[in-house]
């Protein structure tokens, strides 16, 4: 006999098929709206980055703006020492936006000198990623280090250098081959020295060494987490490099001062 009972599983389909069109409906609204607001992110960062002044991402990035010829944007500008160097920078919109930060590739020129990289700059931070090329000691100098007056140029090989409100850490390697320093207004000769440095404890830890003769350091470095850099000459150092006359020194640099 013929049953007079609804065909429930027809029903029971047809509320399922639109129950899976509003779920998909729903999703691809839900979808629509998050890169609606990407976009509006993204356009938000770009007009904010092209109308600030270059000025304002060199005081972030911790160079002293005051001594420097800055011209452009904090999206592309270039800030020159009055030694002569010039630093050139263009801001990656996408890395960026995924680390909240100004976001760049760089390059470095000048007497000597010709570095490229990646850096990171917020308000009291810094990081710096991949920086490689060759530099003489006059651009540390004119970032504020204090270092003697050598003729060496330095092959760099930088992984990694933080410099953060709440950590610092450096990875990489530094070159240089035999040259000369005037030091008291005497000319020395200083071998062809190496500085490692990696990570280690809650900073880094390196040495400084003769090319060669990594085994016998000549001084000792760490980076504290809070920036600062302490050098500590060995007996050997004391021996070899010029100036010290066997005389054993430590010295403490604070970094984030010097920016």
């Amino acid at each position: 006999m013929p049953s007079d009972a609804p065909d429930t599983s027809r029903l029971s389909s047809h509320r399922s098929s639109k129950a899976d069109t509003a779920s998909g409906s729903y999703l691809l609204s839900r979808r629509a709206a998050v890169g609606l607001v990407g976009v509006g992110l993204a356009v938000y960062f770009a007009s904010l980055v092209v109308m600030l002044p270059a000025r304002t991402l060199a005081g972030w990035a911790g160079l002293p703006a005051d001594t420097m010829t800055l011209s452009g944007t904090a999206w592309q500008g270039t800030a020159v020492t009055q030694a002569g160097y010039a630093l050139t920078w263009e801001t990656s919109l996408l890395r960026s936006l995924s680390r909240l930060a100004f976001a760049v590739d760089w390059t470095a020129s000048g007497a000597q000198t010709d570095l490229a990289g990646r850096a990171e700059v917020g308000r009291g931070d810094l990081i710096l990623e991949n920086v490689t090329g060759r530099a003489d000691v006059g651009l540390f100098a004119a970032a504020g280090l204090p270092v003697p007056d050598c003729d060496q140029v330095m092959r760099v090989a930088v992984e990694r250098l933080f410099l953060m409100q709440d950590a610092s850490v450096v990875v990489g390697m530094l070159e240089a081959p035999a040259g000369q320093c005037r030091i008291n207004g005497q000319v020395r000769a200083l071998p062809p020295l190496v500085i490692d440095m990696a990570f280690g404890g809650a900073g880094s830890l390196g040495s400084l060494f003769e090319a060669g003769r990594e085994d016998t350091p000549l001084a000792r470095l760490e980076l504290s987490e809070d920036g600062l850099l302490s050098i500590d000459v060995t007996e050997e150092g004391s021996r070899v490099l010029p100036g010290l006359e066997g005389r054993q020194v430590g010295v403490e640099i604070d970094l984030r001062a010097s920016r």
